[in-house]
Parts: C-alpha cells; structure tokens; sequence
C-alpha cells in the first residue's frame, strides 16, 4: 500500500498542518485490516521529493512544483514535520514501514539531506519502526553509493535501501514497448548493488519491479528475477510487483483481483 502524504493533507498545498481525519482513517482501516491477516504495508511519500507551492499566486512567474529544502517556501523542516505527523498516527501499528520518497528526483548532498529530515520525523515518534530509503529515483542503476556507504540509522534502529527497476528496453517501465523485455540480464541491472549491500551488512527491498508478456519475458527472463532474488535473499528483504490495485486489466503490468495474469506462474 502506497500513500501519497500531500494528498491527505488538510489543504494540499499547506505546510505544517494535521492530514484530513477522514482520509487517515481510511488508511487505518486497511493498515488494521493487513495486520489482521498477517501482512506489512509499506506507506509512503509518493511526491518525487517535491511539493506544490505553498505559496503560489498563479502567475506565471511562480513555480507550481517546489523541491523539498530547494526553495525558501519549501523548508526541509516541513518535510520532517509531515512525517512525524504521519508516524504519529500510525504509531500503534506494527505492521507498517515507512518509505521515506518514493523516486526523489535529487541526488548528492540535497538528496542526503532531504532523506534524513525525513527520517528525524519518523525517530521523533518510534526508534524501532522500519524505514525505507530510496536514491535518485530510486533506479538501483542511478543509486548513489558515495552518500550511503557510511549510513547509520540516528537511533540505531531498523532500516532499508530500496530500489525500483523495470525490464522492458526504455526501462521506465511505461511506453509502447511494455511488454517486452530487453537483451540486459538481470546481473547487469543488480550485482554491483547486490555486492554492495553484502560488504555493508546492509539490506534492501525492490518495491516496484515488472516484466511483460512477451516470449522473452515469459520463457526466461521473468523466472531469472525471482531465482535472482531467492539467491539472493540475505540481503533483500523483499518485494513486490508493480501493477496491483486499481490499474485496469489492460494494463501490462496488471496484478489485481480480477483473472490471473500470465506473469503470476512466475511469481508463485
């Protein structure tokens, strides 16, 4: 389960004040309701690591979109306070890990920097909740090692790198060539990172990832990712396969309720 934190604010568009009541308790509902049956949900901040302005006049002058601790109007301390708010809520569900950003569009110091006031939100309120920190758009092949190799969580508690990686050629996993799947093998897009997380005792989730329907994808392909990730179970935690919820079933990647998509045998 995903949640974009600025889309259940009271005002989508204001710093520093409580989510909407209504859309929270929603939430909560479906947290309760996974913890009932033994499942984690993952809640995170889906904004790319910005923010619509909270101050814009409509010219066209004055940006509609703000990176976090990028502009005055878009302070880091905002970012810290939105996750605290939602630790706080959350607080009594044991089941829950936070994703810091999903696909932040920042890299170096601004990215570091960005990803720990979120953080400090979440330690402000649990020193034992699991968090999730994901590099610049999360592509295990943009991760950026230089401001991670000596990371250590404030509290000394739990946490995990994570990744996202499509298989069709453009990679992004959109466009027309969806359901196919590229000549890179799986080595390619994941060793380094693999080999990384082992020297670091470090480990990592892979929550969003898919593959088409193609011969390639359904013949090889699809079943050397899973094997990839079994072998390599020591330091991934998990992950889970993008296209669930509410994508329409044409949708390549489609994963919901209704029919069995031919990529599920794989996934068994």
């Amino acid at each position: 389960m995903f949640s974009n934190m600025q889309h259940i604010s009271t005002n989508r568009s204001q710093l520093y004040a409580n989510f909407n009541g209504a859309d929270v308790a929603s939430l909560q509902y479906e947290v309760e309701l996974a913890r009932q049956n033994g499942q984690y949900v993952i809640l995170d901040d889906h904004s790319y690591a910005g923010i619509i302005n909270p101050f814009r006049t409509g010219t066209s002058d004055d940006a509609y979109w703000l990176f976090w601790g990028g502009d005055i109007r878009a302070p880091l301390s905002g970012f810290t306070d939105s996750w605290q708010r939602m630790a706080t809520y959350f607080a009594n569900y044991p089941n829950v890990l936070y994703g810091i950003q999903n696909e932040p569009g920042l890299i170096g110091t601004p990215w570091y920097n960005f990803e720990v006031a979120g953080i400090s939100g979440v330690r402000a309120v649990s020193s034992t909740t699991t968090y999730l920190i994901s590099g610049n758009w999360s592509s295990v092949m943009q991760f950026d090692y230089s401001q991670s190799n000596a990371y250590v969580d404030p509290s000394g508690g739990p946490f995990l790198f994570d990744v996202h990686q499509y298989f069709n050629p453009g990679g992004g996993g959109y466009g027309p060539d969806m359901a196919t799947c590229g000549a890179t093998p799986i080595t390619t897009y994941f060793d380094t990172y693999t080999t990384w997380l082992r020297a670091h005792g470090y480990k990592s989730t892979v929550t969003e990832w898919a593959f088409g329907t193609d011969t390639t994808c359904m013949t090889s392909f699809g079943a050397s990712v899973v094997a990839y990730f079994n072998t390599n179970s020591d330091v991934y935690a998990g992950w889970s396969w993008w296209g669930g919820g509410d994508f329409p079933t044409v949708y390549a990647y489609y994963m919901g309720p209704i029919g069995t998509p031919p990529q599920y045998s794989l996934l068994s």
